[in-house]
């Protein structure tokens, strides 16, 4: 994983895109916009909260690379994950 996405990854993810290419959660799964809000355990996807433990998100950067990531990985407060390790195992999907 580049250095960059793991930045991304520990920084706040509110104002990049996304799209929920799996969810557990029913209607959720295909939903995709600017990332509006966070919390703990929770994004704003356009409008619609998902929970980021039952979801896998599709990130976009503000340079157009895109991402998976699983988001149990980034189930923390914002401010929590700046100091986590990331799995190598979360690559660019490039």
């Amino acid at each position: 994983m580049s250095n960059q996405v793991r930045d991304i990854l520990r920084g706040d993810l509110t104002g990049l895109e996304a799209e929920i290419i799996e969810c557990t959660d029913d209607g959720k799964e295909g939903i995709h916009g600017k990332i509006e809000d966070e919390t703990r355990d929770m994004l704003k996807v356009d409008g619609r909260w998902a929970e980021k433990d039952n979801c896998v998100f599709l990130i976009v950067t503000s340079d157009d690379r895109r991402f998976e990531v699983d988001g149990s990985v980034i189930s923390k407060r914002p401010e929590d994950r700046k100091e986590m390790r990331i799995p190598d195992k979360w690559q660019d999907p490039d």
